[in-house]
């Protein structure tokens, strides 16, 4: 309880601090963003988005099953793989889900957080086709300290 009421002090006392020198410190807001994509000829970037905050949710839904998934977080890949290897990692996941449903091949990335970037690429194994639609929600932090 201690360390609390100290860390709380130290926040005012920064507080003060740029008040004295005229500038006003604010917390991160959260935006919500969803983006939506239907009928997508993939190779594609179907998800790219710069700043920091969360993928809340991303579902992609496709007709056929030979497609390639690739995630990154801040540059560094996070998901990589076909959806028959997704749909092995799964059931040891709690943020990848893969599975078929009503003849639709799912593939479900949940709570990647990022401080710079995150893009989510779809690629065919073979020929190019079209997915059926993929939609991604986002919680985007907007930082705010002026001068």
């Amino acid at each position: 309880m201690r360390g609390l009421l100290e860390l709380a002090l130290l926040i005012a006392l920064a507080e003060e601090r740029w008040r004295e020198r005229g500038a006003e410190v604010r917390t991160p807001s959260k935006t919500t963003k969803v983006v939506r994509v239907a009928d997508t000829r993939i190779p594609d970037t179907i998800l790219y988005e710069e700043g920091a905050g969360t993928l809340t949710e991303l579902v992609i839904v496709s007709g056929r099953k030979d497609f390639t998934v690739t995630a990154y977080a801040d540059g560094a890949a996070l998901v990589d793989g076909t959806y028959d290897d997704l749909l092995l990692i799964s059931p040891s996941s709690e943020w990848l889900d893969a599975f078929e449903e009503g003849g639709n091949y799912v593939v479900r990335i949940a709570g990647v957080s990022f401080r710079e970037s995150v893009k989510v690429d779809v690629r065919p194994v073979n020929e190019p086709f079209n997915l059926r639609q993929a939609v991604a929600k986002l919680e985007l932090l907007k930082q705010f300290l002026s001068p």
